[in-house]
């Protein structure tokens, strides 16, 4: 699991992955009734099923250009019909 995390999710700020799926346990993963391995298995779950960086490409949103947060939920939205959460800070996208 820590491998699959390591690859597929890392801390992409600071490099501190523990700390960092630490922190998602502790503020998504602990109020669903599921072990923490559970938790987190399912994340990459959901991270391989609703592959959002292939929706994003599919309508030619790529890293390093700028895109206006309501082009980037709407593009989401209609792929995986959920509502994102989207996280800007100095004009980078953070965390979806």
């Amino acid at each position: 699991l820590k491998s699959e995390l390591e690859t597929n999710w890392p801390a992409l700020s600071d490099g501190r992955n523990i700390s960092f799926w630490t922190y998602e346990w502790n503020k998504h993963g602990s109020c669903s009734q599921l072990w923490q391995n559970d938790f987190l298995k399912l994340a990459l779950s959901l991270f391989f099923e609703r592959d959002l960086k292939a929706i994003l490409q599919n309508h030619n949103i790529m890293p390093g250009k700028s895109y206006t947060k309501g082009r980037i939920t709407t593009v989401i939205y209609n792929g995986i019909k959920a509502m994102p959460e989207i996280i800007c800070s100095s004009n980078q996208l953070i965390e979806i």
